[in-house]
């Protein structure tokens, strides 16, 4: 097992957070394209805000806006692990959907 400083820790929960961020994003996106039921999306918001919790209180300090920024600068950017994640968000056929707006 390997020890990690607190600080270290914290950076990296944030970046856990900020990825988890960045995937809500790709599901806000495709629920704009109507490409996600009303029940997934309900059920993904849920499920943020559970991460979004569980986060926040392993560690208070996290500042949540440049952690947003960031996953929405990430979505923007359209990377190979968006497309990853739209798939996984939006299943293959809707994420090709997804992706091509």
């Amino acid at each position: 097992m390997v020890a990690m400083s607190g600080s270290a820790f914290a950076v990296s929960l944030s970046h856990s957070l900020k990825n988890y961020y960045a995937e809500y994003e790709i599901v806000l996106h495709c629920q704009t394209l109507s490409q996600l039921s009303a029940d997934d999306a309900e059920a993904a918001k849920s499920a943020i805000a559970k991460i979004e919790t569980y986060y926040l209180n392993k560690d208070s300090s996290i500042d949540k806006a440049p952690l947003l920024k960031a996953a929405i600068a990430d979505k923007d950017e359209a990377s190979g692990s968006w497309r990853g994640a739209a798939r996984r968000a939006c299943g293959p056929i809707a994420a090709s959907r997804c992706m091509s707006s």
